[in-house]
């Protein structure tokens, strides 16, 4: 704003520029003196700067106000995102927590009501291979005569391991694999036993199948069986025949044609493959799978399936 004041001498009427910080007015031409603050033009000038003044220091504290009242918004936006974050990620710790924590609770009631069970031991057919357990309390499945399961509640790791010894007597030992908690093994017939103990709910599993009955048989026309060539020997059990899965147990084949015959499944596709002496497993361009195993019972296991949907 401009720091001169525009008058005109009110005695000679001579136009006067008066820079407004003076005192005095002085007029040149006549001589005319009068004090600058006894001059209305002076007063109404003076009125206008602390006017223009007082807006602009308006301006500034509106400015400063608008400042701060964005950093106090970007810092409240700033919180909640942080809020929304810390949210997400205590959501995504504690959510397994607590559905492992449920899981535990119901695992452990499961566990206990079957604990307050009892069963029968059956004195003939398929339990008749293997003993007795000491405990009856717990939960016993039998499938047709095939399958045994026994959920035997209330049994301590000795009780476990001696049971176990008494299996071994009644024949249970040919293609053994032992663990601290863990075991199976085939008999002489070729049926299988699977142990196992659960320390933490002092439980003992016991898995009993049939031997596999073989006859001749005549080769799968389904398309995963259709993928393999066809074995030298078709005395065996097709166990199961879909359009998703198909397994079928072979006799009378020995390790040695065993292997030939999975070089002939690499040759026929299933070039992805792993081979041992007892085991093969591969996969064909398609992601079909192919697994064979070489069973102590001497019968050969083979699985194909269809890849996952």
């Amino acid at each position: 704003m401009s720091q001169v004041i525009d008058l005109t001498c009110p005695k000679c009427g001579a136009p006067l520029e008066i820079h407004k910080e003076l005192s005095e007015l002085s007029c040149p031409y006549c001589g005319y003196k009068k004090a600058l603050m006894e001059s209305d033009a002076v007063k109404i000038e003076q009125l206008r700067a602390e006017a223009y003044k007082e807006v602009a220091l308006q301006k500034e504290r509106l400015s400063q106000k608008s400042q701060k009242t964005a950093a106090v918004s970007k810092k409240k936006k700033l919180r909640w995102k942080i809020g929304l974050i810390l949210a997400a990620i205590f959501a995504v710790i504690l959510l397994p927590v607590l559905s492992e924590l449920s899981y535990s609770v119901s695992y452990s009631d499961y566990h206990r009501e079957r604990a307050e069970k009892t069963y029968a031991w059956p004195k003939s057919g398929l339990p008749s291979l293997i003993p007795q357990p000491a405990s009856l309390n717990g939960e016993m499945y039998l499938d047709a005569g095939e399958t045994l399961s026994v959920y035997a509640a209330n049994t301590s790791l000795e009780e476990y391991n001696q049971y176990l010894e008494d299996c071994k007597e009644s024949g249970f030992t040919i293609g053994m694999n032992q663990y601290s908690s863990y075991y199976e093994a085939y008999d002489e017939e070729g049926n299988y036993l699977d142990l196992s103990y659960d320390e933490d709910y002092s439980e003992m599993h016991i898995r009993l199948e049939k031997a596999i009955e073989t006859s001749p048989i005549e080769w799968p026309e389904n398309p995963l069986a259709q993928l393999l060539p066809i074995p030298p020997s078709l005395d065996g059990n097709v166990f199961q025949d879909s359009n998703d899965s198909c397994v079928i147990y072979l006799a009378d084949m020995t390790k040695t044609e065993f292997g030939n015959y999975a070089r002939k499944c690499m040759q026929a596709g299933f070039s992805e493959s792993y081979l041992q002496e007892t085991t093969f497993y591969g996969s064909d361009e398609n992601d079909n799978r192919l697994s064979m195993d070489y069973l102590p019972s001497k019968l050969v296991k083979i699985r194909i399936s269809a890849p996952y949907r």
